[in-house]
């Protein structure tokens, strides 16, 4: 009678044991995840980051201390940080990966934040010929930035480093539209773009009388128009320092002095024109006449 052979029962023991032994050592393998590092961002910037273990996304993905920006979440099974941050801050956290058979392990990062960069661009109303300044003021971001702009006027420059306009417009603009994109230092950079309208009104008005205004004669008729160039008319005129010689007025809708004056004097005054433009002009000139008896 044959006898069949076999493994004996010490020998399976002997080899589940082992094959136990080589399952506990592949778990406790210790996996390297990377990136070691992740890069940096900004409120509300879309960011989208995979992780692996040696080499591989396969596993579980887990936060294993500490908490990630709000507005990022970690897909369990692929490992990959996805989101939009909504507050800006410091933060740090450790992202752990379990791998059947395969082991597990841990990487902590640090990561930050930056504010949302921001620019709201208005301009002030200009004029022709008149020097002009207006500053651009972002928020959020990290300084110092940098400025370009597009659209500018004749006699206007932008500043690069200060966002600062300035200069003296040559032509009146009835509405220019003016581009400004702001660029921050931080790490990833961030951009930022507004518009505005600038409008350049047309010179001021101004007195172009001489100062010294015609003689006068004790009760002899009197009439000197004050004239007036640029602005918007009509134009409003009125006594804003010392008096007229008794006996002469201003009409205010005119500019013209009028009258008969009735004593002799050396007279010193100043007339005021304001224009009628939506932000109106002025110009003011002291006049002096002399009455002889």
């Amino acid at each position: 009678m044959s006898r069949r052979r076999g493994f004996s029962g010490f020998t399976l023991m002997l080899g589940l044991a082992a094959a136990a032994s080589a399952g506990a050592t592949c778990e406790n393998n210790t996996l390297t995840i990377t990136p070691a590092t992740l890069p940096n961002s900004a409120v509300d910037s879309n960011y989208s980051q995979a992780l692996s273990a040696d080499g591989s996304t396969d596993g579980i993905w887990r936060i294993a201390s500490g908490n990630m920006p709000p507005g990022w979440s970690l897909a369990g099974d692929t490992g990959r940080i996805t989101g939009r941050a909504s507050v800006a801050g410091d933060y740090q956290f450790s992202i752990g990966v379990s791998r059947l058979f395969a082991g597990s392990g841990e990487q902590t990062y640090s990561v930050t934040i930056n504010p949302k960069l921001s620019v709201d661009f208005t301009l002030a109303i200009a004029r022709q010929d008149e020097a002009y300044s207006e500053t651009v003021q972002p928020t959020g971001g990290v300084p110092p930035y940098s400025f370009e702009f597009v659209g500018l006027p004749a006699g206007l420059v932008g500043n690069a480093d200060t966002g600062e306009i300035s200069g003296t417009p040559v032509e009146p603009e009835d509405g220019r539209t003016v581009e400004v994109t702001v660029s921050d230092s931080g790490t990833p950079a961030q951009t930022a773009s507004d518009t505005a309208v600038l409008l350049v009104k047309p010179r001021a008005v101004s007195i172009t009388t001489d100062a010294a205004l015609p003689p006068g004669r004790v009760n002899v008729g009197y009439s000197i128009e004050i004239e007036v160039v640029d602005g918007e008319p009509p134009y409003t005129f009125a006594i804003t320092d010392g008096v007229l010689p008794l006996g002469l007025s201003l009409d205010l809708d005119t500019g013209v002095i009028s009258g008969i004056p009735n004593e002799d004097d050396l007279f010193t005054f100043t007339v005021t024109v304001t224009d009628d433009d939506n932000r109106a002009s002025s110009d003011s000139e002291e006049f002096t006449i002399t009455v002889a008896p």
